[in-house]
C-alpha cells in the first residue's frame, strides 16, 4: 500500500514558481477534479470498461503529476498501464488511489 508522507503546498508551489494563493486555488481545483475523477474511475471498474479506466487513469495521473502528488501520480499510472480485463487487478489498483487520494486529502486539511 502507497503512503504520502509529507506534502507542503507552500514547497510545491516555489518548485513550480506559483504564489501560495495560486496554489491554494489549484488545490481547490486539483480536489474538484478528483472527487469527480474517482466516481468515474469506480463506475468504469465496476463495469469493466477498459477504455473508460485508461482514460480516467490518464487523466488523474496528469492532474495527480501537475500537483506533484507523486505517490497518487504512481498509483494512476499503474492503473493506466494494468491490464484492464484483469478485475482483481484494476479493483486493487482503484483501493490503492482511493485510499492515497484519501490520504493526500486529510494531510492537507491539517
Amino acid at each position: 500500500m502507497t503512503h504520502i508522507k509529507n506534502y507542503n503546498l507552500k514547497k510545491v508551489g516555489a518548485e513550480i514558481g506559483l504564489d501560495i494563493d495560486t496554489m491554494e486555488m489549484l488545490l481547490e481545483e486539483f480536489i474538484n477534479v478528483m472527487d469527480e475523477e474517482i466516481l468515474n474511475l469506480s463506475r468504469s471498474v465496476a463495469d469493466s470498461e477498459p477504455e473508460f479506466i485508461k482514460h480516467y487513469a490518464h487523466k488523474m495521473k496528469g492532474a495527480a503529476a501537475n500537483m506533484m502528488v507523486d505517490e497518487l501520480c504512481a498509483l494512476c499510472s499503474e492503473m493506466q498501464n494494468a491490464d484492464k480485463n484483469d478485475k482483481a487487478l484494476t479493483t486493487r489498483l482503484l483501493t490503492e488511489i482511493e485510499s492515497c487520494y484519501g490520504e493526500f486529502k486529510s494531510l492537507i486539511k491539517h
